[in-house]
């Protein structure tokens, strides 16, 4: 088989970033480490604020069957 190909070692190592290594750094970036009080260290995911869905504009059911006298649409 014959030895391995090797490169320059003087030469710096040039790291690429594919898609896949893109989408790890993405979603890892997701995660805090947390240590506890033993030393043990633990990933938590990063807590977003929620935001509360907008509440729908009241409205009141016509029991009268008669035309309402303002509208708003």
């Amino acid at each position: 088989m014959g030895p391995a190909d090797r490169s320059d070692p003087s030469l710096p190592v040039v790291h690429r970033h594919d898609e896949f290594e893109e989408a790890s750094d993405a979603d890892l970036a997701g995660f805090e480490v947390e240590e506890d009080s033993e030393g043990h260290h633990y990933a938590v995911r990063k807590e977003h604020p929620t935001v509360p869905p907008p509440e729908p504009p009241m409205r009141y059911p016509d029991f009268s069957g008669k035309k309402a006298l303002h509208t708003e649409d």
